[in-house]
């Protein structure tokens, strides 16, 4: 799990301090393109993007929106689908309304990166906005970035 956590941090500033390149699916490399068929055969209007090494992949996946994100080795690094406000865990919720009174989630994304399930919660109130990454049991991940 800590290194899961640390290969998160490394990505997010990696990706945070590269532009980002959209592609043409021939400019990816095959075992990235591979790679994303093998765990999402049913991806479709896939749009391909590169952040230094790695690439991003946005899709349509049984009408949800999903990224992942792949090394150019063809290795999936991480994984996010949109969810409903009302399948967030209870321990989310409880989190969110114990710490954010009178916040409201604005969007909500499932995280995966290894073996462990995260959640990226925006909440907003007024003109006010926080980006949350959580545990499933609710707890608060602040040195994970956010993957917008």
């Amino acid at each position: 799990m800590k290194l899961a956590a640390l290969t998160f941090l490394l990505l997010g500033a990696t990706m945070a301090a590269c532009d980002t390149e959209d592609l043409t699916p021939k400019k990816v490399p095959v075992e990235v393109r591979q790679t994303l068929l093998n765990i999402f055969p049913n991806a479709s209007n896939i749009e391909w993007e590169r952040q230094g090494q790695n690439y991003e992949a946005e899709f349509y996946l049984t009408a949800v929106d999903h990224a992942a994100l792949l090394h150019a080795s063809g290795n999936l690094l991480m994984y996010k689908h949109q969810v409903t406000n009302q399948s967030l865990p209870e321990a989310v919720k409880t989190t969110i309304a114990r710490k954010y009174p009178n916040y409201s989630v604005s969007q909500a994304e499932r995280l995966v990166i290894g073996t462990e399930t995260l959640y990226q919660v925006e909440v907003s109130k007024n003109d006010q906005s926080e980006w949350l990454v959580l545990s499933i049991t609710g707890e608060e991940r602040p040195h994970l970035a956010y993957w917008d």
